[in-house]
């Protein structure tokens, strides 16, 4: 089924009784450090991994994409689907959310490493950079003793030349 309308209403009249679930949702935040299409491809393989595989529809929707809050809502059935139509209830969310919470600890330490490796990046930046400060510090007062030992000298020399002045005589 490609029609979202025709999908939800065929789960509507599927099931019989009055306050059956024919659907379940999920709204998840996406990382903002991704371009759309990066964010895109991240959801599609979570669904096609997580829901499509296992015979259930999902239904995507993104908002705010290329905002500071980029999330999806992810709607799927609560039935397996098949070329027959709609079939047996899955009821695996138990399992679907342990492999979510091994996946979310996965992300977790990737994003400790990299965040180690870009700490480390930044100290060797940082200690580069203070080391050139240092250096420019260093020059600096090197030229600033010559600026003053030179001034030194020339009023050194200049008072000397003032008291050997030959006297002219009358």
């Amino acid at each position: 089924m490609v029609d979202r309308s025709q999908l939800w209403n065929a789960a509507e009249l599927f099931e019989k009784r009055s306050n059956s679930r024919t659907a379940r949702e999920f709204d998840i935040a996406l990382p903002t450090e991704l371009t759309h299409p990066q964010k895109q491809e991240l959801v599609r393989k979570f669904v096609q991994d997580n829901f499509v595989d296992k015979g259930l529809v999902a239904d995507i929707a993104f908002h705010e994409i290329d905002t500071h809050n980029p999330h999806v809502h992810i709607m799927i059935t609560t039935r397996t689907v098949d070329e027959n139509g709609l079939g047996a209830k899955d009821r695996s969310l138990v399992t679907f959310l342990e492999t979510i919470a091994e996946k979310l600890e996965n992300l977790e330490n990737q994003l400790n490493k990299n965040d180690q490796l870009h700490h480390q990046k930044l100290n060797q930046v940082q200690g580069s950079l203070s080391h050139k400060i240092n250096a420019l510090n260093e020059n600096y007062h090197l030229i600033w003793k010559a600026a003053q030992y030179e001034k030194q000298e020339i009023k050194t020399h200049l008072d000397n030349v003032i008291m050997f002045r030959p006297l002219t005589g009358s």
